[in-house]
C-alpha cells in the first residue's frame, strides 16, 4: 500500500493550517522542549507517549506532526498513518526550519474575551483566580513592570509574544469547541491576528 505519509516544508505547513483550521498539529516532542517553544495551536503527545495514545487522536480533519529537526516527527507521522489508517503531514526540517514566532508555557484570558466567551459558553465559570490575567498567563501587573524599564525595541517584541501565547490558546480550544462556539473563537482568533500585525508593522516602523 502506498505511504499516506507527506513531507512538506514550513510554509506549505502554514498554507495547510491557514486553509483547514480544524487540522491537528501534533508536537511530538519532550513536555520541556513544548514549554520553552511551539508553533501556535500545538497540541503536545510526545513520541514516547504515541504508541499508547494512538486512539486518543482524531484522524477525520487531518494531522500535521513536527518535532525539533523532523525525524520524530516522521516516525510519528508513519506510525499514525499505519495504524490509524489516516493522511500524515510532516514538518521537514522540524521547528527549527519554522522561522516564525513561537508560543511559550501556558496561558490564560483577557478580561474582554473572557466577557465574550462567558456569555456565550455559560459552562465556562471564571471565577476570582482569573482576575488579572492577560492571556499570556502573565499577571497584568508584572507585564507592565517587564516592558516599563526596556526600550521600545524589546516592548514590542514582548509584546509580539503575549499576542502569539493568547492566539496559541485560541486556536487550540477552537478545535475542541462545540460547533456553535466555534466562530467565537475563530472571532477572537482574528483579532489576535491583527493586534500580532499591528504590532509588526510598529517594529518595522521603528526599525525604519
Amino acid at each position: 500500500m502506498p505511504s499516506r505519509v507527506y513531507r512538506i516544508s514550513p510554509d506549505e505547513a502554514r498554507r495547510l493550517f491557514e486553509k483547514n483550521r480544524d487540522i491537528l498539529l501534533l508536537d511530538v516532542r519532550q513536555p520541556e522542549e513544548y514549554k520553552n517553544g511551539h508553533i501556535p495551536g500545538a497540541v503536545l503527545l510526545p513520541l514516547p507517549e504515541l504508541p499508547d495514545r494512538l486512539g486518543e487522536l482524531n484522524v477525520r480533519n487531518g494531522i500535521i506532526t513536527y518535532c525539533r529537526l523532523g525525524r520524530r516527527s516522521l516516525a510519528a507521522a508513519q506510525l499514525i498513518a499505519d495504524e490509524r489508517d489516516a493522511e500524515v503531514y510532516t514538518i521537514d526540517g522540524g521547528i527549527m526550519a519554522w522561522n516564525g514566532f513561537v508560543a511559550k508555557g501556558e496561558v490564560e484570558a483577557e478580561q474582554g474575551h473572557k466577557n465574550r466567551i462567558s456569555e456565550s459558553w455559560p459552562d465556562i465559570k471564571l471565577d476570582d483566580r482569573f482576575k488579572g490575567y492577560m492571556e499570556s498567563g502573565i499577571l497584568i501587573a508584572d507585564s507592565i513592570e517587564k516592558v516599563k524599564n526596556r526600550d521600545l525595541m524589546d516592548a514590542i517584541e514582548y509584546s509580539m509574544q503575549a499576542e502569539i501565547n493568547s492566539l496559541d490558546l485560541y486556536m487550540k480550544i477552537s478545535r475542541i469547541a462545540d460547533d456553535n462556539i466555534k466562530g467565537l473563537f475563530r472571532d477572537i482568533i482574528e483579532e489576535e491576528k491583527l493586534h500580532l500585525k499591528r504590532l509588526g508593522a510598529l517594529l518595522s516602523e521603528h526599525e525604519g
